[in-house]
């Protein structure tokens, strides 16, 4: 799915070799963000050309979703400069409330109404 959507062609153990998102981020983004000096390493023809669109494109068709599924999204984040979201502890609410019965979500609901 990462070469997909990226448009590289990556070896089958790429996720093995960088078992983390920070890992793989690091490995990736030179690939996608390649200079003049490197585009003859990538097969690009460096920032502005066809390449390059081809890679934002696929990009941009991805969701929010496939991006934390595939745990890219707290990195890009980080990358961008528009700072980390923190997801574990939205996933601890929602987990909270995924163990809550009908009786606490009514309670819970009008405590946030008070």
């Amino acid at each position: 799915r990462l070469a997909t959507s990226t448009g590289l062609t990556l070896p089958a153990t790429t996720v093995f070799d960088h078992p983390t998102p920070t890992a793989l981020t690091h490995h990736l983004l030179p690939q996608l963000t390649t200079t003049p000096e490197h585009a003859e390493d990538t097969g690009t023809d460096g920032p502005g050309g066809p390449r390059e669109e081809e890679i934002r494109r696929a990009i941009a068709g991805l969701s929010l979703t496939q991006l934390r599924d595939a745990g890219l999204f707290e990195p890009l984040m980080v990358l961008t400069g528009l700072g980390a979201v923190d997801t574990a502890e939205e996933a601890e609410e929602q987990s909270a409330i995924d163990d809550m019965d009908v009786d606490d979500l009514v309670q819970a609901a009008l405590a946030e109404d008070s």
